[in-house]
């Protein structure tokens, strides 16, 4: 059963996640935000559920305490805490690095297009003469 937990939390996210890379890419204005598209709602739902899963578990077995259903505004405040700041920081985090791979990859040094190599051709045989 558990096994079946997993994708079933998981599948709104990376279908989100796929939408947002489809409009991100069809619109020529935010294309270069495309990739951030697509990594923001899996890192969202990544991050939101071990930090829920790390409240748990801290409650449980660090503190000892059982943990019980809460309600009202105690249960808004610890959706908000253990859930939601956890999955926009992580979903932030993971943007940032993704950004900042991508503006490290486009800096590589790549091989010199044909246009570049024509006219340092061109170049390097006007001088010979």
């Amino acid at each position: 059963m558990v096994f079946l937990a997993i994708p079933m939390y998981a599948a709104p996210f990376v279908l989100m996640s796929l939408l947002c890379f489809a409009v991100f890419l069809a619109i020529p204005k935010m294309r270069r935000f495309a990739v951030a598209a697509l990594v923001a709602p899996v890192a969202f739902g990544g991050c939101a559920a071990a930090g829920f899963i790390s409240w748990v578990l801290l409650y449980h077995f660090v503190l000892k305490i059982q943990p019980r259903p809460v309600t009202g505004l105690r249960f808004i405040s610890d959706v908000l805490a253990f859930f939601v700041a956890p999955g926009v920081l992580g979903s932030a985090a993971a943007v940032w690095g993704v950004s900042k791979g991508i503006r490290l990859w486009s800096r590589l040094p790549i091989a010199p297009s044909w246009r570049e190599r024509a006219s340092s051709a061109e170049a390097a045989s006007s001088e010979t003469f």
